[in-house]
């Protein structure tokens, strides 16, 4: 891989479709261990593009199950491609998806914090019913040695820069084994085009860049080796907090993208870090099907709700410095003593 530079890019007038999307897409395919990847400008893009060409190749799906603990962006994406958003509760231990309702016939299991889910439940998964992962925050995470993204008719993930891989600028991906999936979300995220000005179906422009691509190459190189720093600064956690908190449980090799914990007074401790410079987030303070567009007062899902009410993320990058790390610890320690 050539020394990263914008300029000769820039200078290439080649900013959209040129070489570097193309081995980008080649190299992530093989590590995920799909047959086609295909890049496009966000997370959000995939999974919209993923849901209207499944839906594009059988017209019988028109509902989708996914879970509501997850950013709004896998319900939308659902619901922008003409299908109805079914909800179903997770496990309360590994906060994903581990039982499908009756009448389901389309999945979307989302891969949350690094986790993925159970690589037993997702082969059955894919052998009664048509399935997308959403591995937008698992990026690199396996089970039962296989990638997650690896299990489904198509997969999706999100290059944005919080995310396991990142991208300089906003970008995504989609995997399959399936070749006609392939060239229908190659067509949806350019226009529709098979060639240049001429469309085979109505699609957008939702293109990777470049500059995005050639930053997911570099990326992707170091990839195995940063996820490798998140597992150990989150062991260190585990380690120095104990019990004072509640912890997902891990399925396979998680990657960590943060490092969530649960506790009751979850706001007190964020407010309380916040103070001494940590910046925490909470994932997700409104579950999906409380939001406006999909809210409906009949839908209760306990596991779901109480994430919403006591989980934090902390900072757990391949960035951090071991000091940064115990400062971390630290606060967080001298927290909970006033909670024992």
């Amino acid at each position: 891989m050539k020394d990263f530079s914008v300029k000769e890019i820039i200078s290439s007038k080649k900013w959209i479709n040129g070489e570097y999307i193309r081995d980008f897409e080649l190299k992530f395919a093989k590590y995920i261990g799909r047959r086609y990847a295909i890049g496009c400008n966000s997370g959000s893009s995939a999974l919209l593009i993923a849901v209207m060409a499944l839906k594009q190749e059988h017209p019988e799906i028109t509902e989708v199950l996914t879970v509501p603990n997850s950013y709004v962006a896998t319900a939308n994406s659902i619901r922008l491609a003409g299908c109805a958003v079914r909800f179903t509760d997770v496990n309360k231990d590994t906060w994903l998806l581990d039982s499908i309702p009756d009448g389901a016939n389309t999945i979307v299991p989302v891969h949350l914090f690094g986790n993925v889910v159970d690589g037993n439940f997702l082969r059955s998964i894919s052998k009664k019913y048509y399935m997308i992962e959403d591995c937008a925050q698992s990026t690199g995470a396996f089970i039962d040695g296989k990638k997650a993204g690896s299990f489904s008719d198509l997969s999706c993930f999100s290059f944005y820069p919080s995310k396991t891989l990142f991208t300089v600028g906003p970008g995504g991906m989609i995997t399959t084994d399936n070749k006609e999936l392939a060239e229908m979300c190659r067509l949806l995220i350019n226009y529709g085009e098979s060639m240049e000005y001429f469309s085979k179906t109505i699609g957008f422009n939702l293109r990777m860049g470049e500059i995005e691509a050639y930053s997911g190459l570099f990326g992707l190189e170091r990839l195995d080796e940063w996820n490798v720093i998140r597992r150990e600064t989150a062991k260190i956690y585990i380690e120095e907090f104990g019990d004072k908190f509640d912890y997902q449980k891990a399925n396979g090799d998680h990657v960590y993208q943060n490092f969530p914990i649960l506790h009751p007074q979850r706001n007190k401790l964020m407010g309380f870090l916040s103070k001494k410079g940590i910046q925490t987030k909470v994932h997700y303070p409104i579950p999906i099907h409380k939001q406006l567009p999909y809210r409906d007062k009949n839908l209760k899902f306990p596991a779901v709700e109480m994430l919403a009410k006591q989980e934090l993320s902390l900072p757990c990058h391949p960035a951090m410095m071991d000091e940064e790390v115990k400062y971390v610890i630290n606060n967080v320690k001298a927290w909970a003593k006033r909670w024992k």
